[in-house]
């Protein structure tokens, strides 16, 4: 499938004002390329999985992770042979109004072209 992405991905929200939460999520991505291969633009969604270090359980139980959604859309343009530049927003949507948006722009290398 050309255009269906899987991606996973371990997330270190440390504002600790706000919140404070670390766990593992997974995506499927819609993507599609432009202007032969050089630009491309996605859009991924799946669960994440976090710990809550700033509201802890009660002493003496646990609690399992929490889950919320995490839905990202992406743009990557290629600037030199394999390698590319990427600008990624994601917005963690939660049930107790701790929704979040992470920012991420890097530079990553294309496998193939």
């Amino acid at each position: 499938m050309p255009h269906l992405d899987l991606s996973v991905s371990w997330i270190n929200e440390g504002n600790p004002d706000i919140v404070r939460r670390n766990g593992a999520a997974a995506q499927v991505w819609a993507v599609n390329s432009f202007f032969d291969g050089r630009l491309s633009l996605g859009i991924g969604y799946g669960p994440y999985f976090y710990v809550d270090k700033k509201n802890p359980p009660p002493p003496g139980t646990t609690r399992p992770p929490a889950v919320a959604g995490l839905g990202s859309p992406t743009l990557a343009q290629r600037f030199a042979g394999h390698w590319l530049v990427r600008l990624t927003f994601s917005r963690v949507t939660t049930t107790n109004s701790r929704d979040a948006d992470i920012y991420l722009l890097g530079i990553g290398y294309r496998w193939s072209l």
